[in-house]
């Protein structure tokens, strides 16, 4: 909400530009796959890959 508080004061141009990547661009990324378990790895997993993580031995995230 803050985000969209600040974006209703950009041209309206920046605005539809950003609506359009929002629109067209909301899968580019999903066909990366990343592998390993550093905390990009994690992020990684959670926004594109709906994957787990394994920290330790029993433990997913």
């Amino acid at each position: 909400m803050i985000t969209l508080g600040i974006v209703i004061h950009f041209p309206k141009k920046i605005i539809l530009l950003l609506g359009l990547l929002i629109v067209f661009g909301h899968n580019a990324l999903d066909g990366i796959v990343k592998e390993g378990d550093s905390i990009g790895s994690l992020i990684w997993y959670f926004l594109h890959q709906m994957n787990g993580f394994s920290y330790t031995e029993g433990h997913f995230l």
